[in-house]
């Protein structure tokens, strides 16, 4: 049972992070009817950015020396990059099609919260097949009980920005891995 969070301190700071986390694992759909409107933008970066240095660090592990360094900061950049590049996408999205406008803090509010609990997992080996799901299903419950998104709207920005983002990043893995250009006779 969660115990909504009141006054003029946000949520995260009420429930503690691992209150805030256990509740958005065991109740999503609750915790963001109930909690999320009274989670602040910080406090939902503060709570990816925990989970990103969770994930950095676990995902380093195997490597040693310097190597470490440079792949936890990669894995950093990208846990947070990627949640700000799929909600400014879905921001967009969503301003493009119909119904109320929604403000680009309440859409990064969805997806650090949404993001968040997949990172906890997110480095063991193999495990994209189950957190990337998970996570799309968190920011959906999350965009329909916290921000008040009718289902069809949320699942057509959804698919949208997946699709965008997915098409994104294999135009630029084209880019990086372009086949030899023949020689010219």
């Amino acid at each position: 049972m969660m115990a909504p969070a009141s006054g003029k301190t946000g949520s995260f700071f009420k429930m503690g992070f691992m209150g805030a986390l256990s509740g958005l694992i065991m109740y999503p759909g609750r915790w963001f009817s109930e909690v999320f409107p009274r989670t602040t933008p910080k406090e939902a970066g503060g709570m990816l950015f925990l989970c990103s240095l969770f994930y950095a660090a676990a995902g380093a592990l195997p490597v040693s020396g310097a190597g470490a360094l440079v792949r936890a900061a990669i894995l950093m950049v990208n846990a947070l990059g990627m949640t700000v590049l799929c909600a400014a996408i879905a921001w967009l999205v969503g301003a493009i099609g119909t119904g109320p406008r929604i403000r680009f803090s309440s859409i990064w509010r969805v997806f650090a919260i949404g993001t968040s609990p997949t990172l906890l997992i997110a480095w063991v080996p193999f495990s994209f097949f189950f957190t990337e799901p998970w996570k799309w299903v968190l920011v959906a419950l999350g965009m329909i009980y916290g921000l008040g998104m009718g289902k069809g709207r949320t699942v057509w920005v959804l698919l949208i920005t997946a699709s965008l983002t997915a098409m994104l990043f294999l135009a630029i893995l084209r880019l990086l891995v372009a086949p030899p250009t023949p020689p010219a006779f």
